[in-house]
């Protein structure tokens, strides 16, 4: 870990980069030549930060959620030390009327991490997936709610100030403060736009309050580090004791992974001394896609490039279960790191699509999404394979396919279902009913009723090879 004067060092490098002066240095001068500095300050932002002008355009007119953008720049960390000390990865936040406080165990603030986040479209994290987020957005969200955001990690604490028409996004200024916060902890406080009438003030905080409360549960499924999500909701402006005790309602996130097929989510509420718990449970499926084409959305590195990391691609699905490993059918979301919308699968998908800018709905002319979509059908086939070793859920996993009468997809998604029902066809999923081998769907039949005996057995021998498909399909097969 960095020591504190070399991480001040380096923070007011940085500043002075950017053409910071202290504000030490502007007290100590007439008040004439002070405000001439500044004049000259501020054309100087208007000058030479088009990059940051237009980042801050993007931002005031973007629908990009920023507690999405911290969740998963909080995935894209290391975990090392938390590990080592038998700690889940976790993200606790403190929603404030004023303020939103964000603490994480990550390892801590390297000098490349203070690099990259006091830049423009540049992270430090390689292959970091959204991390540089929508339009180039990432972290730079926060100011969509924060005028003020001040980081506390390691031995690293600055802030970041920031006013329409200025670099301060991308200026840390130093803020000491008293022995640290030890190597696998950060804090991110954000300090809520108090600016404009009491109304807008207002809904703003309301809106960024909501952000909070919309989070799914699910996300904790697709992400690569995070176990823990707690939220802690504090209606007293002077409430500075970041206390759950505190708070006027919770909301906890909480995941289990008993085997890497296997996932239990669990979500806490509590309000009003009224506490509710749900446990979810999913069958789990990753995939790696290949062939991809880039993310238009997305600014690769040079090392990017020159790897063609964006080749590849995972692929995620959740199959909802009971916890009796049944069956759940409901609608299900489908994620881009962040949840975009229900489209009538039954099964949760996760996949780095291309999405519209408002984050409602995947560019289907997108020539990576088209190419996704054989990954998520391969994906799919791969799920079958691993279900059709369960003792039950072979012979129920064609609950969860898609028929077409049961959504008015359009052809983008139509072509999915085309893909998954030609896989199907030439991939053995179907027990026959000696409990044999896994066959092909066409080289199995069902029983009629008039086949079978008073104790629904078949009157007739099967031949070999076979030909009856197991009694235990008492549902029907599926159409493919």
């Amino acid at each position: 870990m960095l020591s504190r004067t070399t991480a001040r060092q380096l923070v007011e490098e940085i500043g002075r980069s950017h053409g910071y002066i202290r504000q030490e240095v502007l007290d100590r001068m007439s008040e004439a030549d002070r405000l001439e500095v500044q004049q000259a300050m501020l054309m100087k932002d208007q000058l030479i930060a088009s990059s940051v002008t237009t980042l801050a355009r993007n931002l005031y007119t973007s629908n990009a959620r920023f507690v999405f953008e911290l969740l998963q720049n909080a995935d894209d960390n290391h975990y090392t030390t938390a590990r080592a000390n038998g700690e889940g990865p976790y993200v606790l936040f403190h929603v404030h009327p004023d303020r939103v406080i964000m603490d994480c165990n990550e390892d801590g603030f390297t000098q490349e991490n203070l690099t990259a986040i006091c830049n423009v479209g540049k992270s430090s994290k390689t292959g970091a997936q959204g991390y540089i987020g929508e339009k180039g957005i990432g972290f730079k969200s926060v100011f969509m709610a924060a005028c003020k955001v001040h980081i506390q990690s390691g031995n690293f604490s600055f802030f970041f100030q920031h006013r329409h028409g200025d670099s301060g996004m991308i200026t840390p200024v130093w803020q000491d403060f008293g022995d640290g916060l030890g190597s696998n902890f950060t804090r991110i406080t954000l300090f809520l736009h108090d600016d404009g009438d009491a109304d807008t003030v207002a809904k703003q905080r309301q809106t960024m309050r909501e952000q909070f409360q919309d989070i799914h549960e699910t996300i904790l499924l697709f992400m690569r580090n995070i176990q823990k999500i707690n939220i802690a909701f504090h209606d007293d402006y002077d409430d500075y004791d970041d206390d759950d005790e505190t708070a006027t309602s919770t909301i906890s996130f909480s995941m289990d992974r008993p085997t890497c097929n296997r996932a239990t989510v669990t979500k806490s509420t509590s309000q009003e001394g009224k506490r509710d718990e749900d446990v979810r449970h999913y069958h789990m499926t990753k995939y790696v896609a290949t062939n991809l084409a880039k993310n238009e959305n997305q600014i690769c590195s040079e090392l990017e490039e020159a790897s063609r990391a964006y080749f590849r691609g995972e692929v995620v699905l959740a199959f909802p279960l009971s916890a009796q490993a049944v069956p759940v059918i409901e609608n299900q979301w489908v994620f881009a790191f962040l949840p975009v919308r229900q489209m009538g699968f039954k099964f949760l998908i996760q996949a780095d699509f291309v999405t519209q800018a408002n984050m409602q709905d995947v560019v289907t002319t997108s020539v990576r999404n088209q190419r996704l979509v054989d990954g998520i059908a391969d994906a799919f086939i791969t799920a079958v394979q691993q279900l059709c070793e369960h003792d039950t859920l072979q012979y129920q996993w064609m609950r969860y396919l898609p028929k077409k009468e049961d959504y008015p997809w359009d052809d983008f998604w139509t072509s999915l279902l085309d893909k998954i029902g030609a896989r199907l066809r030439s991939t053995p999923v179907l027990r026959p009913a000696n409990g044999g081998a896994l066959r092909l769907i066409k080289d199995l039949r069902v029983n009629a009723p008039i086949e079978l005996d008073r104790n629904e057995k078949p009157l007739f021998s099967d031949i070999s090879p076979e030909i009856y498909l197991s009694l235990r399909y008492r549902w029907g097969t599926c159409s493919y």
